[in-house]
């Protein structure tokens, strides 16, 4: 970001979750940054780095998890189906891009290189080589051992889900969390899709731009701020 150096997609879900704690350690240090009372919060493939920071430490005082999975390849077929339901696809088209998924899945599962992945996918359009690379780092991720030991930290964890997310199942999500967290889980359900925008945001990009050069305060779903606010309060203070 920024100036800085490198490229995100060499990394795994464990680099970031260590940039995540050298940024914990650096603000405790600093006299101007308030940092008694640690929060994370993180979206999306957040979910796979979050409970690995809250289970290194024990100086997480709150989580906030917005839009977040728990298996990368589940995850990766919901999308995919959501995705497909959202066109209105046809069951020829159903079946060619489940095929073409499950094709693109052995290849990771047998440890393809890029140039072998190159030759034998389907896709109309491949992923690059930085892609491909992130991809077989982390396909296999599973949030759940991690979400098991930070569930031991005894911390409050909030859970936002967007009724309209196709990115996530975010039924499965929280049937997972509340499994895992029990009491320590706050969910709030919202209609709104992966970003906790108003569907219509995601789903045209003129409406997206245009609010949120015009009116920003309604880009996000009816009660997101409100409640996000009201978790804080209550704890962190």
């Amino acid at each position: 970001m920024g100036g800085s150096t490198g490229n995100w997609l060499a990394q795994t879900l464990e680099d970031r979750a260590a940039e995540v704690g050298v940024a914990i350690d650096w603000a405790r240090q600093q006299t101007e940054v308030p940092s008694s009372r640690i929060m994370l919060w993180g979206i999306s493939q957040a979910g796979w780095v979050l409970p690995k920071v809250v289970a290194a430490r024990s100086d997480i005082d709150g989580v906030v998890s917005v839009s977040t999975a728990v298996n990368w390849l589940r995850q990766g077929r919901y999308n995919l189906e959501a995705e497909l339901d959202y066109q209105g696809a046809s069951a020829a088209e159903r079946k060619q891009s489940v095929a073409e998924s499950d094709d693109v899945r052995a290849l990771l599962q047998r440890g393809a290189s890029y140039d072998e992945y190159r030759v034998e996918t389907p896709e109309e359009n491949p992923m690059s080589r930085e892609r491909w690379r992130f991809v077989t780092l982390n396909f296999q991720s599973d949030a759940t051992d991690d979400l098991l030991a930070a569930a031991s930290k005894d911390i409050p964890w909030y859970l936002m889900a967007g009724e309209y997310d196709r990115n996530v199942d975010m039924d499965e999500t929280e049937r997972a969390y509340r499994d895992i967290f029990g009491d320590q889980l706050t969910v709030g359900r919202f209609e709104a899709a992966h970003s906790m925008a108003r569907p219509i945001m995601e789903n045209s990009q003129v409406v997206g731009v245009t609010t949120s050069i015009a009116w920003p305060r309604v880009l996000f779903a009816p009660s997101v701020l409100d409640e996000y606010r009201a978790f804080l309060a209550t704890h962190v203070g």
